[in-house]
């Protein structure tokens, strides 16, 4: 609507969107964004946690330290999120980056719990 060549007055047309619709189109918006992590997040766990359990050894680097993609994968997510964000508004992008921060804390737990499993269930089969 700013196009020079249509000559309209943008200020006079006024908001297109009332502040409850906005409001309620953002809050929407986030609450995707955290269903997504947490689905995606969910997913990604426990392809990481079968590849613990395969008979091949885990992928390693050039000094032969096990690796995995899995912080990459999901750096890659945040910055995703947060640059859709910044086409909304960086008001939004500070609210997408606060719940990247508590979905990867919640990631953090889950794997912990995993982790804790997969050496649990090592340990026993050691033992035998």
């Amino acid at each position: 609507m700013g196009y020079p060549s249509l000559n309209i007055n943008v200020v006079k047309l006024g908001p297109l969107l009332d502040n409850k619709t906005l409001e309620d189109l953002i809050s929407k918006y986030l609450e995707n964004v955290n269903n997504n992590y947490d689905s995606w997040m969910s997913k990604a766990l426990e392809i990481e946690e079968k590849e613990w359990y395969r008979s091949e050894p885990p992928q390693q680097d050039a000094d032969s330290h096990y690796k995995t993609e899995l912080p990459q994968l999901i750096h890659d997510m945040i910055r995703q999120n947060l640059d859709v964000a910044a086409t909304i508004s960086s008001e939004v992008q500070v609210q997408v980056l606060i719940s990247s921060l508590e979905q990867v804390r919640l990631f953090a737990i889950k794997f912990q719990a995993a982790v804790t499993r997969y050496r649990t269930l090592t340990t026993l089969t050691d033992h035998r």
